[in-house]
């Protein structure tokens, strides 16, 4: 019987970072596929004085840009509650 190769995992790459992920790596939320970022990039924009991501004080769900289209709408929400230590 033939030994078969174990079979490689999904490699992804970040787009603003281009450091690459594996499939483990989305179990851990280091990598988020929907947007093609990693949590390092989503951190660093969280400490970014340009831009909304991440912060509590910015976010409207009323607001239907921040609500319906933002792109990171749910992932700014995650880090948002995990930045305040709700799960």
């Amino acid at each position: 019987m033939r030994k078969r190769k174990p079979k490689p995992s999904k490699v992804f790459v970040c787009v603003e970072c281009e450091k690459r992920f594996v499939e483990a790596d989305l179990d851990g939320l280091w990598f988020f596929p929907s947007t093609g970022i990693c949590r390092q990039c989503y951190l660093e924009a969280m400490g970014d004085g340009g831009t909304c991501f991440g912060k509590r004080e910015h976010r409207d769900e009323r607001n239907a840009v921040c609500s319906q289209v933002c792109p990171d709408r749910n992932i700014c929400k995650l880090f948002v509650e995990l930045s305040e230590g709700i799960s």
